[in-house]
């Protein structure tokens, strides 16, 4: 197999559907973490960011982390603090890279 075969899953269209509704918190969580990992794996593996420059990846990944995370319930907060952790080191090397303002 080529590629990131470890995520790969069978899944129908409504079910893909249901995983990424805003409103499903499990669903969310799950996103998050695997956005988290990618932001992770972003400067080992460039051709997955499919020819876009690992700032601008960085700096989307940040962005969709920061919304999913202001949308998750108090009550799960526990279950998503590495990834806003992760959001946070991301948001403090794009600061240092110039690319966000503080």
């Amino acid at each position: 197999m080529k590629g990131p075969f470890f995520f790969a899953c069978q899944i129908s269209h409504e079910e893909f559907q249901t995983l990424v509704d805003p409103s499903n918190a499990v669903g969310q969580l799950l996103l998050s973490h695997l956005a988290a990992i990618t932001s992770l794996i972003a400067h080992i593996k460039p051709n997955e960011r499919a020819g876009r420059k690992t700032l601008h990846f960085e700096r989307g990944i940040l962005r969709w982390l920061e919304v999913a995370h202001a949308k998750i319930d108090m009550s799960m907060r526990t279950y998503v603090e590495w990834p806003i952790k992760r959001a946070e080191e991301v948001r403090q090397w794009l600061q240092s890279e110039g690319v966000l303002r503080t």
